[in-house]
């Protein structure tokens, strides 16, 4: 037998959880509940914000990026953000260069392991033209937390919510 496990949503996380915990003969409910919980209050607290536009890199060679259909562009929804890619086709779409800057993400977003800052997001430093290269605004995030989907996924999308929030601040001023 095998189990496969690909959330497409948010709440697919947290089913997931109860359906692990039948097949290892536990209680997944306490867990599952518990990211449900996380999950509304980050919602809670982020809507009717204004919306920031995003750009989440996945790879920086080829260009990657997220459409709409990934959990993280769910998650980047609920902390206020909007996914400048949300209505491209394929889950993980290849972009340009040239369609990051027409787009003028507000927020350049990336993971990597424990959060350690890489070269990933240095090439955007030479397009002053972009929104987030005026103001500053590059973010990495923890890759170990937030690509594996389970409970640490909450607290992950909580600090995605807190760069998508800074930005927010950044650009009113």
């Amino acid at each position: 037998p095998v189990f496969v496990s690909e959330p497409r949503a948010l709440d697919d996380v947290a089913s997931s959880m109860q359906r692990l915990g039948v097949l290892t003969g536990r209680d997944g409910t306490p867990a599952a509940t518990a990211f449900r919980d996380k999950i509304e209050a980050l919602r809670a607290r982020y809507a009717d914000r204004r919306p920031v536009r995003v750009f989440y890199q996945v790879w920086a060679a080829p260009l990657m990026t997220l459409s709409g259909r990934h959990v993280i562009s769910e998650a980047i929804a609920l902390c206020g953000g909007r996914n400048v890619f949300a209505d491209l086709a394929p889950i993980a779409p290849q972009v340009s260069v040239e369609a990051v800057v027409a787009a003028d993400p507000e927020a350049v977003i990336t993971a990597e392991p424990d959060a350690r800052a890489s070269d990933a997001l240095a090439m955007w430093h030479q397009f002053p033209s972009m929104a987030a290269t005026r103001r500053g605004q590059f973010y990495t995030l923890d890759a170990d937390r937030l690509n594996r989907h389970g409970p640490r996924l909450a607290d992950e999308i909580g600090a995605l919510c807190v760069a998508i929030e800074r930005t927010r601040a950044t650009s009113i001023k």
